[in-house]
């Protein structure tokens, strides 16, 4: 865990797991727009209608990249949908789909009844590859959890390969 950064690494007993790729620190430097992707939780608009599960993702433009402010290296403008509940969401470069940060605070305001998210922050990746080298040998000798011993885990690993390539359709227009 990296608590100047606000993030952390768990380990998860599925070696199978499809993922994003992760950026280098440099990928960010050329970059115009970010995406951020979540499966937020539902919304009650009324008593009547709830807006269901699914994955949403937001394209931003980047306004700021300063390593030097940890947990808000990041900055994207104008938000419509990211906000609470986004937290610890991938940020993802939309040209090649790979994660260059994690969505971690906003800053909104209430205009006639309306929040407008304004400023939304997350950290870079470099903390996130530094937990990843730090964690490396303690995860291998780490004793495997028994919880997951046997578990099923095809429904959980079709969920993540369907929402990869929802993004990938989208991203070639589809």
């Amino acid at each position: 865990m990296d608590v100047e950064n606000d993030v952390a690494i768990l380990r998860a007993d599925w070696p199978e797991h499809p993922a994003f790729q992760l950026a280098t620190a440099d990928d960010i430097a050329t970059a115009t727009q970010l995406l951020v992707a979540a499966y937020p939780p539902p919304v009650t608009e009324c008593a009547c209608n709830t807006v269901p599960y699914r994955v949403y993702y937001e394209v931003m433009p980047l306004l700021r990249h300063d390593p030097s402010l940890h947990s808000m290296s990041i900055t994207m403008g104008e938000g419509q949908y990211v906000g609470p509940g986004w937290s610890g969401s991938p940020i993802v470069l939309p040209d090649t789909g790979r994660v260059v940060g994690v969505f971690g605070r906003h800053h909104y305001e209430l205009v006639d009844e309306e929040y407008l998210f304004h400023d939304l922050f997350g950290a870079d990746i470099s903390p996130v590859l530094a937990l990843l080298n730090s964690a490396t040998e303690s995860l291998e000798a780490a004793p495997k959890d028994p919880m997951f011993r046997g578990m099923n885990t095809a429904d959980s690993q079709s969920a993540v390969e369907a929402v990869i390539d929802f993004l990938e359709a989208d991203e070639r227009g589809e």
